[in-house]
Formats: structure tokens, sequence, C-alpha cells
């Protein structure tokens, strides 16, 4: 439901309104929605203080930050070249670690592994992606 508010013409409001879903469900999915702005960059200033003040929230976003970067990299992987969309996260990084990272540093151990394993992702990508370009130049392209 992570991206119910964004993606579809649901409210809030529709959200409590289901039956059977638990207090928090609709408080963690209004926090991981991004907040207007012109750009990602200022959707996420506004976005990353309500994801790190609703308990449960970072792990929503870190969780839909990995699947996100391991389908980018595992297009990496074989032999594709990156999409645009791992460049666009690569971008988004440092925003990303900036407005939330600093409340997971020792707050769960789940959350540690989760930034660990993205961390590890991300290289992964770049180093595919140097892969790539060195054999675009070399015409050894293997696909």
């Amino acid at each position: 439901m992570h991206d119910t508010i964004e993606d579809c013409n649901v409210s809030l409001e529709d959200i409590k309104n289901i039956p059977m879903i638990d207090n928090h469900t609709p408080e963690i999915v209004y926090a991981v929605t991004n907040e207007e702005g012109k750009n990602r960059h200022e959707r996420g200033l506004k976005t990353y203080p309500k994801i790190r003040e609703t308990t449960k929230a970072i792990t929503v976003k870190l969780s839909d930050r990995i699947a996100n970067i391991e389908q980018c990299v595992s297009f990496c992987h074989v032999g594709r070249r990156p999409q645009r969309l791992f460049s666009m996260y690569e971008k988004d990084w440092p925003d990303f670690q900036g407005g939330l990272r600093q409340r997971c540093r020792g707050e769960s151990f789940v959350e540690a592994a989760m930034w660990s394993h993205l961390d590890g992702l991300f290289a992964s990508g770049i180093q595919a992606r140097e892969r790539y370009n060195d054999e675009s130049e070399t015409g050894k392209i293997s696909i």
C-alpha cells in the first residue's frame, strides 16, 4: 500500500476506512507518500521528516528502495546498460541517506542490515555500469 495515495485515486481517508486495516498502516502510508515539490530533491526534503517521525515508515521506505535498486541492478548484471532509474536513485542517494539514515544509526539490527544491503546494491550497480562502459569502448558488449 506504500504507493497507493501517489499512484491511485485513493485518499488517506479511503485507506483509514478499509475494514481490517490496523491503526498504524494509514499513518505509515501517509508518511511514505511524497509531498508536493518541483523536483525529487524538494519532495524528499518535505517527505523525509514525515518518514523519520513515523514508526516503521523507514523500514517500509528502505524496503521499497531496496526492491527498486535490486530491479535496476539485476538488469545491469545480465549485461544490459543500467536503467535510467539507477542513475536517478544514485543522484538521489545523498538526499535519501541524509534525510533518513541519521535516525537509523544504531536504531535496529534490521534497519542496519537494510542500509548495508542498499550500500552493496549501489556499489554493485556502479561496478556494472563501469563494466558496461569499458565493454562499450572496446566493442565487446556481452548481452
